[in-house]
């Protein structure tokens, strides 16, 4: 069904926006300048991906592939990883 369908694409984008925020958070903490927190992707959020993907030697994407997320310890959907207990 076409609502179905809606649905599913609005709760992607939201938990593309949380993503995009995380990491935004993340690069903002490590001194890589995504502009403002937003959970918007645009060009400066672009930039700092690449910026922290060359100085952690990682391959130039300008994308939040797996690796890069893992630099930057994000988990899937966004969250971060629980703090590891021994």
């Amino acid at each position: 069904r076409m609502s179905d369908k809606m649905s599913d694409m609005s709760a992607s984008n939201a938990a593309g926006q949380t993503h995009v925020r995380a990491a935004q958070e993340k690069l903002k903490d490590k001194g890589f300048d995504p502009g403002p927190i937003d959970g918007v992707w645009g060009p400066r959020t672009a930039a700092a991906v690449s910026d922290f993907q060359r100085s952690e030697n990682l391959k130039v994407t300008s994308r939040l592939d797996a690796e890069t997320l893992g630099k930057l310890d994000i988990g899937v959907g966004g969250a971060t990883r629980p703090p590891q207990t021994r």
